[in-house]
């Protein structure tokens, strides 16, 4: 599985480096071919990341819990984005553009994204459940 990971991480990579620039907010994707390879391998290597991470115990439990809480998440990242970039620019001063065209920054960027809404979703889980379509828990 690992050998596979890296196998398509680098297609990703090149794909990446070969098609320039996705904006998808104004249907700039390049390449057409090139950009649905691109997605194609980098959704089997989230897919097989995920199922080799899923086999060692400390993995399991969080990956369990983010895909519990995905709705959770989806709906609460670009606002996390939002914060994280203020963060950056007005506490770190740190540029928002070294966000453009860089791989492991935004790697980063989306791993702290996702681990900042975990909490977020275990408030709405323990204190209100009812935003997600639950009921109350009956501990609380």
């Amino acid at each position: 599985h690992i050998i596979l990971v890296f196998l398509t991480m680098g297609i990703v990579i090149f794909i990446a480096h070969e098609n320039g620039y996705i904006i998808m907010a104004t249907n700039n994707y390049n390449n057409y071919i090139l950009f649905f390879i691109g997605s194609f391998a980098g959704i089997c290597m989230i897919n097989l990341s995920s199922n080799f991470l899923s086999l060692k115990p400390v993995f399991q439990n969080i990956i369990i819990y983010i895909s519990k809480n995905t709705l959770i998440i989806n709906s609460f990242h670009l606002l996390t984005f939002s914060f994280l970039k203020g963060i950056m620019v007005f506490v770190f001063h740190i540029p928002v553009e070294i966000l453009y065209g860089k791989i492991v920054p935004n790697i980063v960027f989306a791993l702290v994204s996702l681990f900042s809404c975990l909490p977020i979703a275990y408030i709405i889980n323990k204190h209100f459940p009812f935003i997600i379509g639950k009921k109350r828990s009956p501990e609380g």
